[in-house]
């Protein structure tokens, strides 16, 4: 488990939140539309109690080659499935009348 920063460690087995790897998520390419998805999947799962492991293996299958920087733009051939896709989650996420709640 990866405690939050100010947790004590005798907290590890009931943490008090959830401790994002966004560092990683940008590692494959990323950026913030992206986290607004990942927001609007933890959303559904974790307060809404629905499965969306589906939808994340979707959502993840555009996104598997690793990088370290974003000098140079995305030469990949999947840059446009994956476009697609994002643009398909981000409409999933703004139809649910609670989206604006993962921006506060």
């Amino acid at each position: 488990m990866n405690l939050l920063p100010t947790e004590p460690l005798e907290n590890v087995i009931n943490p008090a939140g959830i401790r994002l790897g966004v560092q990683e998520m940008t590692r494959f390419g990323m950026k913030e539309p992206e986290m607004d998805i990942i927001a609007c999947l933890f959303k559904r799962c974790l307060v809404e109690g629905r499965y969306v492991g589906d939808e994340v293996t979707e959502f993840r299958r555009g996104f598997q080659q690793v990088g370290y920087s974003f000098d140079l733009e995305s030469t990949s051939p999947d840059t446009d499935a994956r476009a697609e896709l994002a643009a398909n989650l981000q409409s999933l996420c703004e139809r649910d009348p609670t989206a604006e709640l993962i921006r506060t």
